[in-house]
């Protein structure tokens, strides 16, 4: 029963860098309740989860999110329009925690950037080695939410589109070698 109460999550992490700075990125989930309803649940709990993103807080206590990496969606706020969870993740997540990534959810290219910036799959795979699955999402959730999170997937639009062709075309070249794949 309690094995049958895994499911995807999307696991919402506040970005320190986000304006205005914070010391204290935060944890937006809650753990799931049934994480404590018994010993064999807490049990079965630890045993499909992992304590990761050590973050500390303004009373200096370390808070770590339960996260399956096997079926959950780590999705970072951004830090700017131009973000795609590379520098600002870097500097607040453990290396190790993000290799054990598989999913992440980013925002999608900002039409703003350089003509010359590498597309966002090609930095997201530098700092999140493992990843083989990048949902990119049209608006960048943002600020202290701590409600369910729920993604859903819409029809492809022109802009989709073009990314598609310009991930395809990164796959074929400098992207051969990356774990990451198109859905």
């Amino acid at each position: 029963i309690w094995e049958a109460a895994i499911e995807p999550r999307l696991v919402y992490f506040r970005n320190r860098f986000t304006y205005p700075q914070t010391l204290f990125p935060k944890v937006q989930n809650q753990m799931p309740t049934w994480f404590m309803t018994c010993k064999l649940s807490y049990k079965i709990a630890m045993q499909n989860y992992r304590s990761m993103f050590p973050i500390r807080n303004e009373s200096n206590l370390v808070i770590r999110q339960p996260v399956n990496f096997d079926i959950d969606i780590v999705l970072l706020e951004p830090c700017c329009n131009g973000c795609r969870a590379r520098n600002c993740a870097a500097r607040t997540f453990a290396s190790e925690d993000r290799e054990a990534v598989r999913r992440i959810a980013v925002q999608t290219e900002s039409p703003f950037l350089m003509p010359s910036a590498p597309p966002c799959w090609s930095s997201i795979s530098e700092i999140w080695p493992n990843v083989d699955t990048i949902y990119l999402i049209s608006t960048a959730i943002r600020g202290d939410d701590r409600r369910e999170k729920a993604m859903v997937r819409v029809e492809d639009g022109p802009y989709e589109k073009a990314l598609r062709k310009r991930f395809d075309q990164w796959k074929k070249e400098e992207g051969s070698t990356s774990t990451v794949q198109a859905l």
